[in-house]
């Protein structure tokens, strides 16, 4: 090989010059570069390896992979002025190195080992990472926006602070992984294994998660709004402040999750598998869930407004307390569901709907569809039939209940410690009625039967007592008649 332009012969011991290449190519550069001390010329030296880039790549990438261990400052410097160049450092190892702050822009590290590593503070915005080994690495305060992922290794990685919108993180493992403060927004991670990690205040919005693995992992603060989470697994996790608003789990995977604090609102979750969840200060409105399961499920105080269930599976779902107004029920099975204190006003039902006797009575009471007049020894204890109003609070409507019981035959009807606020019982017959507990506050009972009605503890502060018929019989034994109307009733003030 004849020396080219700048090449300096090998064979004497004097210094090299400064803008030579040494004969041999790529190792007289490898020798100069260990040998150089000052960074200005080892910054030289490292533009002139690009010389060699095309005919001898692997030991071009051995210098490029060097320097990057040498010297984080040098690499930048050389970044910088040569940004026309992509190092190519695939399949390297860069094992436990301490690489904060590095310019890893679209550099090519597919199949790399990068076990332990410290890439904290680094830039690896559009960086290739396919099957990368990230295994136990620090990625805090990294910018990863727009990197290829897929198949990577990442498991038990810490990363906070991190930015991979635009990422893909395609079948990606990430399993006990820590992700804090993270913006995934519109990212790829279809098919990615979270399962085991701990994942708080991460932004998934928009981001595509079909089919990817979040069971056993914790998720708290996190923004899913529009995301796509089909066919997700998220059994045996625990979702604590988490948006899933207008996102799409069709088909997911909730089963012995504990959800709390999270919003359902306007998501699509037909043929979702919620069976033994539980659902703390939950919000399901204008919500598919049809065909949804959620036997054994907790809801209790649940608001389910609007929301379609049909055909969904409810048996045994505690729903105590929780607000169905306006949900679609039909052919659903309510099998065993505890509906004490439920919402039911402009619910619908159907032949179909498998709902016990109490709570279709319950159900044609608070939507005036009742027409046997005749209801005695009826049991409704721990009934909601209250008239209620939710102007302060933005996830539930406003749906007067408007409930009139007037004039019906009520002898021997169990209201156990049911919620009766503001019903109107007016010339009902209510003889030996239970309304121990009941709530009757501003009730209208003007010109009712009382005859033998047991109303012990119960609260009828404010409500209509004008002219009823009561007897020795009628138990009024710790009984709230605070501010209540006795006009022609006969009954004393207490």
């Amino acid at each position: 090989m004849k020396p080219k332009e700048y090449d300096a012969v090998l064979g004497d011991k004097n210094s090299y010059l400064i803008y030579a290449a040494v004969l041999g190519g790529i190792d007289g550069l490898l020798m100069r570069l260990n040998d150089a001390k000052n960074p200005e010329e080892r910054i030289l030296i490292l533009s002139e390896i690009n010389r060699y880039n095309t005919v001898a790549s692997d030991r071009h990438n051995s210098v490029i992979n060097q320097v990057l261990k040498t010297s984080i400052s040098i690499w930048n410097e050389w970044r910088e002025n040569n940004p026309n160049i992509v190092p190519n450092l695939a399949k390297s190892s860069l094992i436990e190195l301490n690489i904060v702050g590095a310019n890893l822009k679209k550099v090519n590290l597919n199949q790399a080992n990068l076990t332990a590593i410290n890439l904290s503070r680094s830039d690896l915005t559009r960086s290739h990472l396919i099957e990368t080994n990230f295994t136990r690495s620090n990625l805090e305060n990294v910018d990863l926006s727009e990197v290829n992922l897929t198949k990577a290794n990442l498991r038990e990685i810490t990363i906070i602070n991190s930015d991979f919108k635009y990422a893909k993180l395609n079948q990606t493992d990430l399993e006990k992984a820590k992700l804090e403060n993270v913006n995934l927004q519109r990212s790829n991670c279809k098919a990615a294994n979270f399962k085991h990690s701990a994942i708080a205040n991460v932004n998934f919005q928009s981001a595509i998660l079909t089919q990817a693995n979040l069971a056993y992992a914790c998720f708290e603060n996190i923004n899913f709004k529009n995301a796509i989470l089909k066919q997700v697994n998220f059994r045996n996790s625990i979702l604590k402040s988490v948006n899933l608003e207008y996102s799409n789990l069709e088909s997911a995977d909730g089963s012995n999750t504990d959800f709390l604090e999270v919003n359902f609102s306007n998501a699509k979750l037909k043929n979702a598998r919620f069976k033994n969840a539980k659902f703390r200060s939950v919000c399901f409105k204008d919500t598919d869930l049809e065909n949804a399961n959620f036997k054994n499920a907790n809801l209790e105080n649940a608001s389910i407004l609007n929301t379609n269930l049909r055909s969904s599976d409810l048996i045994q779902a505690n729903l105590k307390n929780a607000d169905l107004s306006g949900s679609d029920l039909r052919n659903a099975n309510l099998h065993n569901a505890n509906l004490n204190g439920a919402f039911l006003k402009k619910v619908q039902i159907n032949s179909k709907t498998n709902l016990n006797k109490k709570w279709r009575l319950l159900w044609k009471i608070v939507n005036n569809k009742c027409e046997n007049k005749n209801l005695e020894n009826v049991d409704l204890s721990g009934a909601n039939l209250s008239d209620r109003s939710y102007s302060q609070d933005k996830n539930k409507h406003n749906y007067p209940l408007d409930l009139s019981l007037t004039g019906l035959d009520l002898t021997n009807f169990n209201f156990k410690n049911a919620n009766l606020k503001n019903a109107r019982f007016k010339n009902a017959d209510l003889k030996n009625a239970d309304l121990e507990g009941a709530n009757l506050t501003n009730a209208d009972l003007s010109y009712v039967n009382l005859e033998g009605t047991n109303l012990t503890n119960a609260d009828l502060s404010y409500a209509n007592l004008e002219g009823i018929n009561f007897n020795k019989n009628t138990n009024f034994k710790n009984t709230n008649l605070k501010g209540t109307k006795f006009e022609n009733s006969g009954l004393n003030r207490r």
